[in-house]
């Protein structure tokens, strides 16, 4: 494997065999220079192979591009210029038990006539109860996206991806064509970021516990035990082009076929249709005064 860092994001790729990297997959810039390997990283455990080829990757992006609003009109001619990469993006999961004690305060609504005569109407009223309890649960595969070359706000909208029955055990071959990406979170940091999950789904839980139409003064104090780790790759599809000197970049699940990313919006498109709706509702206002 060889290892090669942009200058620009950050973001190490690893390639097999004698292939040479010459452009940055994720942000497009050709300031990328050969590193060595990073020393006590750790081997990925498994990944999801990719699901199909390059060029079908081409066709989902060009069709996720027609079926954009107000977006310059020669947009697709220059996205069609951006070269697309396999990528396996690093991700971490995280197995742990939660054991969380709580308590609160579960308001209940119910209304009273007050005022007199034509004054007389329905308050609102808060009837509240204290409440407390326990709640424990086992997360498996808690996700945590271990890259810091991709933008997160895209890469979350091609989320999820199966894993239950998508993993194979990790093997080189799988990277023959494509590029893989070197964590730069690590482990450690990583834990930090799905304890910090597991913490707000369980706090979300046991408000569901709490019940009652309001609530005020919930507390959630939770214990973890046995927390577990893998290091597993996932397949992408990414691709970054330039518009109007700014660099835009989308992504493509390699295995669902998810396609998110940024587009440039034309704001005379914009102006033209927020014209025609006020000439459509001035027209159709003199309409209804004539008759």
């Amino acid at each position: 494997m060889r290892a090669f860092r942009c200058d620009r994001c950050g973001a190490t790729t690893t390639l097999a065999g004698a292939q040479m990297a010459t452009r940055c997959a994720f942000c497009g810039s050709d300031v990328v220079v050969e590193a060595p390997p990073v020393p006590g990283m750790v081997r990925p455990e498994s990944l999801v192979p990719f699901a199909f080829a390059k060029d079908q990757a081409t066709q989902k992006f060009q069709a996720w591009l027609r079926g954009l609003w107000f977006r310059p009109s020669n947009l697709k001619r220059m996205a069609g210029l951006a070269q697309i990469d396999g990528m396996y993006v690093p991700h971490f999961t995280y197995d742990a038990n939660a054991n969380s004690q709580w308590s609160g305060e579960a308001g209940h609504y119910y209304y009273v006539t007050v005022g007199v005569g034509q004054n007389r109407r329905q308050e609102r009223r808060i009837r509240w109860e204290h409440r407390s309890g326990a709640h424990a649960y086992f997360y498996d595969d808690e996700l945590v996206c271990a890259s810091r070359g991709l933008p997160l706000t895209i890469l979350q909208k091609i989320y999820p991806f199966q894993l239950a029955g998508g993993l194979v055990p990790y093997a080189p071959e799988y990277l023959s064509g494509f590029g893989a990406e070197a964590y730069t979170v690590d482990p450690r940091e990583g834990w930090g970021m799905a304890r910090r999950s597991m913490e707000e789904k369980e706090r979300g839980a046991c408000s569901r516990l709490l019940d009652g139409d309001t609530q005020r003064n919930l507390r959630v104090s939770t214990q973890f035990t046995s927390p577990k780790w893998k290091h597993l790759l996932l397949p992408a599809y990414v691709a970054s082009y330039v518009y109007g000197a700014k660099t835009f970049r989308f992504m493509v699940n390699g295995q669902t076929g998810e396609v998110q990313g940024e587009a440039p919006i034309s704001w005379a498109k914009v102006g033209a249709a927020v014209g025609a709706v006020a000439g459509f509702l001035l027209i159709l206002t003199k309409l209804l005064n004539v008759w």
